[in-house]
């Protein structure tokens, strides 16, 4: 690839050799004022090439892909192109380079840093450009000609550019001495390395002869080396605590809950026993015990005696006797009443635990068909 001084070489050459004053007479190149007091000479090729056609086609005319480097130099081009009523995309001399960082092929200038996302000149990118879909830079015909970046693979319209030559006398001057190589590039900030330093300043104008214009400009001097990377920045302060959220909105009340299951019926306490009591019959005032003691046919009235006492005597000892039987009864009696309370506690006991055990496997079954639900 031709170095930067042979393209220069050529390029002022080629103007010599066309006896070019200005932009040149039927070429094609048109002047531009930008800068304030700085005029180039740009033409239009509307016939689509790669990048690196276009590239190669204006460097055989001794020219480059245009490079914009100010932001006066950017509102002419874009309103020149207006004034074609061109609406088109168009190439320009930006590519990166191997790192991502921007510079313009003709001069090797950089002009943004891919890394940081930062400018190092002027630029004018479309919004949310660069964004890494290409390798090469264009002027979006539809966006007031900002820049983007695109595919060289891609064909577009092209600009070449050359330098405005002044004075219309003898030839031109000798070129002025190369500029000095600009200042080092300044650590990063946060330990990435340095911006790369300023080019060289243009040496001063050559020398005239026989009245012609002012020479040419120096050559720009080399590019200063890349800055030495910047300490690791200090880490940063903690972020503050975040503010308390605000509480949330009740939640919806439950669903009413499933019946219970019915519980089963209780088992049949056992039957109760009859138990018969036959009183003895009550003694009757009026009743007349039999005497064994009357007298009988042919006993005499001395053996019996009194009969009104006798039969006194045989009624008492008969009610003591039936007495006795009675007392005998009661305590029978209250045995078996005895007996039958104890036989029911008991039972009762027994049918408590019994329900207990009902109860309990009632509420497991609850619970089971409550999970289940």
């Amino acid at each position: 690839m031709p170095t930067l001084w042979f393209r220069i070489v050529i390029l002022i050459a080629g103007c010599v050799l066309h006896g070019a004053v200005g932009c040149g007479s039927g070429n094609g190149f048109e002047a531009v004022r930008t800068s304030g007091t700085q005029t180039y000479c740009y033409r239009l090729f509307t016939d689509t090439l790669v990048w690196e056609e276009a590239r190669d086609t204006c460097n055989t005319i001794y020219s480059h892909l245009v490079a914009i480097e100010t932001a006066e130099e950017d509102d002419n081009v874009a309103q020149w192109l207006q004034s074609k009523a061109f609406t088109s995309d168009v190439w320009t001399a930006g590519n990166p380079d191997d790192a991502g960082d921007w510079k313009w092929n003709n001069t090797g200038e950089y002009f943004f840093n891919g890394t940081t996302l930062l400018s190092i000149r002027y630029t004018n990118w479309a919004p949310l450009e660069p964004d890494n879909s290409g390798d090469r830079m264009q002027l979006l015909g539809a966006s007031n000609f900002l820049w983007d970046d695109t595919p060289g693979t891609d064909t577009k319209a092209y600009i070449c550019e050359r330098p405005f030559l002044g004075g219309t006398g003898g030839p031109p001057g000798t070129g002025g001495p190369p500029g000095t190589g600009g200042p080092q590039g300044q650590p990063g900030s946060d330990g990435s390395p340095g911006i790369p330093g300023e080019p060289g300043l243009p040496g001063p104008p050559g020398n005239s002869t026989g009245g012609g214009g002012p020479g040419f400009p120096g050559l720009v001097g080399p590019q200063g080396p890349r800055g030495l990377a910047g300490p690791q920045g200090p880490p940063g302060r903690r972020g503050e605590d975040g503010r308390k959220g605000m509480d949330g909105a009740p939640g919806t009340p439950g669903r009413n809950g499933l019946p219970g299951l019915r519980g089963r019926p209780g088992y049949p306490g056992p039957p109760g026993r009859i138990i018969p009591f036959f009183g003895s019959p009550g003694l009757s005032a009026n009743r007349v015990f039999p005497n064994p003691f009357a007298q009988s046919p042919g006993r005499s009235q001395a053996m019996v005696g009194d009969p009104d006492a006798n039969d006194d005597s045989i009624t008492k000892a008969q009610i003591t006797g039936k007495w006795r039987i009675m007392e005998i009864l009661m305590v029978i009696l209250f045995g078996i009443v005895v007996t039958i309370a104890t036989i029911k506690t008991i039972a009762m006991c027994r049918m408590k635990s019994r329900i207990q055990k009902l109860e309990k496997q009632v509420d497991l079954k609850k619970d089971e068909n409550i999970s289940m639900y």
